[in-house]
């Protein structure tokens, strides 16, 4: 619960949080520091436009690196 209080996400924040442990998106993505990839907070971000939870989505069920 307290990385998705850290990042400010609340209810629906669990699912993405748990898709992220099962897919493995964790060894390289952190809540709010970046490790091997960009943080969540950063993510948000850059995605937060029209339409970006689609296309995030489905780089998340795809997989993707380097986006």
């Amino acid at each position: 619960m307290s990385l998705l209080l850290a990042i400010g996400c609340t209810g629906a924040a669990y699912a993405w949080l748990a898709l992220a442990q099962s897919k493995n998106c964790m060894s390289c993505h952190a809540g709010q520091r970046k490790m091997l990839g960009p943080s969540f907070k950063d993510v948000a971000a850059r995605y937060r436009q029209s339409g970006a939870a689609q296309r995030l989505a489905e780089k998340f069920v795809h997989g993707r690196s380097g986006a």
